[in-house]
């Protein structure tokens, strides 16, 4: 990981400091004892192995692809027509692959999460865990809410902020406050539904 003072190696934990301004101690803690969870369930190994497979996996289907194309462009004739059909198989071959790949590493990344869940709850109990978790994925949606909102009036009356991290803070006095307004805005707001 590339830092401000070089290149840091070995297990790193990053935590933005806008979240850090909104969380108690015993939030932190909690975040902290499912973030420690995962290094002791062996799951950062785990992410180490699984991401490779993704990327070079994705970079072969691209090849494919770029191959494909290259071949449509040349024309219809035999020679094209006898390299396209192993290179068509092959990239729905890759695709079948990455798919149950996904599925089967979406499934054991939530045991991983329950097992991380599980941990911080009995560490820290699960009302501190819950609020934590509420917080850690709450505001996030509710900054981008924020910046989506009240960010575009100020710059439709020509206002310009240098600290939107302190705009956001100014707007919304408490937490309390914040998660009413987050949730009337949320109410407002359609979904698009994927086919």
């Amino acid at each position: 990981v590339d830092t401000l003072d070089g290149r840091s190696k070995g297990r790193i934990l990053i935590v933005g400091l806008p979240l850090l301004r909104k969380i108690s101690i015993n939030d932190f803690r909690a975040i902290i004892a499912h973030e420690f969870a995962h290094f002791t369930g062996m799951d950062t190994m785990y992410s180490s192995f699984v991401s490779p497979l993704y990327r070079s996996s994705l970079e072969a289907i691209d090849s494919l692809e770029t191959e494909i194309n290259s071949l449509g462009s040349r024309g219809i004739s035999l020679y094209t027509l006898l390299a396209f059909i192993p290179l068509f198989i092959s990239r729905y071959l890759l695709y079948f692959y990455l798919w149950f790949f996904h599925y089967l590493n979406m499934s054991i990344s939530r045991v991983r999460e329950k097992r991380a869940d599980a941990l911080a709850s009995y560490y820290c109990g699960t009302a501190c865990y819950t609020r934590a978790l509420r917080k850690v994925y709450g505001l996030p949606y509710a900054y981008e809410l924020f910046m989506n909102d009240f960010l575009q009036k100020r710059m439709d009356i020509q206002k310009a902020y240098e600290n939107f991290f302190q705009l956001f803070d100014d707007s919304f006095p408490n937490y309390a406050d914040r998660a009413r307004q987050f949730v009337k805005m949320e109410e407002e707001i359609k979904y698009p539904v994927m086919n």
